[in-house]
């Protein structure tokens, strides 16, 4: 026992504070002294925690000489360890034995080294804290949580501060995705609160979301088989609408009309397995919009349950080169009793011949 406590004190204490001892040794000897330094606000709270606990001290230059004597087997150099660690340590008495007055003066020192270690977490708790606030502040909510979730282990003001933003959070993310909901758009509302979830103190609510989501999915277009189309068919390489906005030939058709009697088509076997679908309508960017500025077209989604006598579901109308991108309202449509989906795009308004490119992007059927 007395050999395992001589190699921790001696050797253990001497490595692990050699370095602090060359930092901090100015600041504590003039603390000892009552002398005031120059820049006294140059002294960190750890050199003061030092000051206040001279053991350090007292251990190295007093203690460890008398251990090296006493594990040789001077008693006396023993008594001699145990008064000096009963003047240093206020656990210590001096009738203890060396092995429990050894005992005691280490609990005591690792005591010591967890106070000055919850110190140097409490500062670094501060710094982050700071930065989070700064990010929160500036609408990085993700960054602000994830830093805090980080450190809210160590530090008490980050752990409160990690609380009660992501309750914030959380509240924030729910509101989206029930937007996303109510949009149909169920795999983007569920990418939101996944996310959100490995950020948050409790991902309870957001969970429970989640789980009604469990059953619904979404299926793109571009994944079925196309049954016939004509004038229809799936942009080359990257495009772009009259907004300025890019679209991908991965899920991206674009319609091109001939007349109001000639219409692009595109249809699908669905089999009466989907719910609605989502997606979006725009307009092809031409670079020469002269020919088509008075031009107007209509995008007709049309449904039936033989192939035949199809059934318009919905439709935009009036759609010109200055038509913004819209979102297909899903919330409008309702394909359970269909067989088979149709899109078709007529050129409502203009001459025979040509007609105003409408893309169909994106588009998503939702399963229930």
């Amino acid at each position: 026992m007395i050999a395992q406590i001589v190699t921790l004190f001696s050797f253990e204490m001497v490595a692990r504070h050699a370095c602090a001892f060359e930092r901090h040794v100015t600041h504590i000897v003039c603390f000892a002294l009552g002398e005031t330094m120059a820049d006294k606000d140059s002294i960190s709270k750890e050199s003061r925690f030092y000051a206040k606990h001279p053991v350090i001290f007292g251990i190295l230059f007093a203690i460890i000489p008398c251990l090296l004597t006493a594990y040789l087997g001077d008693l006396h150099g023993q008594s001699e360890i145990v008064d000096e660690l009963s003047k240093r340590f206020d656990s210590v008495e001096e009738s203890m034995s060396l092995n429990d007055a050894l005992e005691s003066a280490y609990k005591d020192y690792a005591n010591v080294e967890a106070e000055l270690n919850a110190l140097k977490d409490e500062e670094a708790g501060k710094q982050v804290l700071a930065n989070a606030r700064a990010a929160w502040d500036s609408g990085k909510h993700e960054e602000a949580l994830t830093s805090l979730q980080k450190a809210s282990k160590k530090s008490g003001d980050c752990a409160v501060a990690f609380a009660d933003y992501s309750s914030a959070y959380t509240d924030e993310v729910l509101a989206k995705a029930d937007e996303l909901v109510s949009s149909k758009k169920y795999d983007e509302a569920k990418s939101v609160l996944k996310a959100a979830s490995k950020i948050v103190k409790d991902p309870a609510r957001i969970n429970d979301l989640l789980d009604e989501l469990d059953g619904v999915s979404e299926v793109a277009l571009t994944s079925l088989t196309v049954a016939s189309s004509d004038r229809f068919e799936l942009i080359e390489g990257s495009q772009k609408d009259t907004a300025g906005n890019s679209y991908s030939s991965d899920d991206t058709w674009v319609g091109r009309p001939l007349s109001a009697d000639s219409p692009s088509v595109i249809s699908f076997y669905i089999g009466k397995k989907y719910r609605s679908l989502n997606g979006k309508i725009a307009v092809e960017y031409v670079e020469d919009t002269s020919i088509l500025k008075d031009f107007e077209a209509r995008l007709e989604l049309r449904g039936s349950v033989d192939g035949s006598d199809s059934k318009v579901i919905w439709q935009k109308d009036h759609i010109t080169m200055n038509t913004a991108p819209t979102d297909i309202p899903s919330n409008e449509i309702d394909l359970s009793d269909f067989d088979w989906l149709e899109f078709r795009v007529y050129s409502t308004k203009g001459y025979t011949g040509n007609g105003i490119p409408v893309l169909l992007s994106s588009v998503k059927l939702i399963k229930e």
